[in-house]
Order: C-alpha cells, then structure tokens, then sequence
C-alpha cells in the first residue's frame, strides 16, 4: 500500500526503505508528490469519460470518492507506518475527509452539469484534480495523529524560502516557535494554496 516500500518506524520516528536505511524527509515528501500527480490524473481521466457521455454524473461521483478514498488511505498508512498501525483517531479523520469529498465532489459536478456550455473541458480538468489535495491533507493530518501517539507534544511549521506563499501559509507559519501540536495546522489543511502548499512541519 505504501509508495516504493517505504515505511515509518515509530521506534526512531523515521521513515525507512524495505532495506532498512533511513529515507530522507524530503524524499518521502517527493513520494507523496508523486501519489497526488497520479491522482490527478485518475481524477481528469473520470472527468473525461463524463463528458464523453460514457459514465453517469452518479458513476463519475462514485469512482472519483473510491479513488480519493484509497488514496488518502495509501497516504495515511505511509504516515503511520503501516495500515496495521493505524489507529481509530486515523480512521476518523479519514472519514472527516472523505464527508468533505462528497459535498465538494457533488458541487463539482452539479455546477459543470448546469455549466456545461460555460466551462470548457480544460476548466472543469482542473477543478477535479484539485480535489487531490485530500490526499496530501491525509498523510499530513495522520502525522499529526502519529506523532502524538509517540508522546510528542509540540509542533512548529515554517515557510519553504524557495516557494511563494499563499495568505494562509503566512497565517499559519509558528515563525520558529514550538506550540503545542494541536494549535500548528498541517501543511494543505485548510490552505489556500492547496496541493501548491510547501511550508514545512517539525514535531518534537
């Protein structure tokens, strides 16, 4: 489940490849990326094939929650490290965010239904894969859970010097100072600048 076998061992609060050496933050990050590139282009394939006429509104709904479902799962899973370390606090947030998924999914599709003869099929491509920011919202909301679970109790998240910044990235950086982790919001959530965002998060 987990992208190139790569697993979070919570005995050192490190992420590891299936040989056992130690993976790099930023590598692991460069995993997440990928999963959500994928993603999106699952989710514009299914946008593709409604307004071909070859699925239903319903069908096109249906398939695009089973794949953000399974994908904001694989996310979670490589932050906890393992499904089988996944607790109930993470299945609940995964459930929080998929009762999102469906009220944003039904706006996009109701909105391109009576749309249709304004939104050209670039428009309504790049409204569906932005939908692929749960997925990256999932691996960093499980951290969080994760991390707490380990006895960790302070965060802080700052801003990436090489990206620019959304009106929330500047809301949200903890400008150096540790807070407790249930003041620090993760990465994407919340964040206007969605699969865009690259402040960074520390936990200790």
């Amino acid at each position: 489940m987990q992208p190139q076998a790569l697993y979070y061992d919570a005995r050192v609060g490190r992420y590891r490849r299936a040989d056992g050496r130690f993976v790099r933050r930023a590598e692991v990050l460069e995993q997440v990326d990928q999963e959500i590139a994928r993603q999106r282009v699952r989710l514009k394939a299914k946008m593709r094939l409604w307004r071909s006429g070859q699925i239903s509104k319903e069908e096109f709904i249906s398939r695009c929650l089973e794949d953000l479902a399974l994908s904001s799962i694989r996310m979670s899973a490589l932050s906890s490290g393992g499904i089988e370390n996944m607790s109930a606090a993470h299945d609940a947030e995964i459930e929080a965010l998929l009762k999102d998924l469906v009220v944003r999914l039904e706006a996009v599709a109701n909105k391109d239904e009576k749309e249709r003869d304004l939104i050209t099929l670039p428009q309504a491509l790049v409204r569906v894969a932005a939908l692929a920011a749960a997925s990256k919202a999932a691996f960093f909301l499980s951290e969080v859970i994760t991390r707490q679970n380990e006895g960790r109790t302070l965060a802080r998240r700052s801003l990436d010097p090489q990206a620019n910044h959304c009106s929330s990235c500047l809301e949200y950086t903890t400008n150096g100072e540790w807070l407790p982790i249930e003041q620090v919001v993760p990465p994407t959530v919340n964040c206007l600048c969605r699969l865009n965002c690259r402040c960074r998060i520390e936990y200790r």
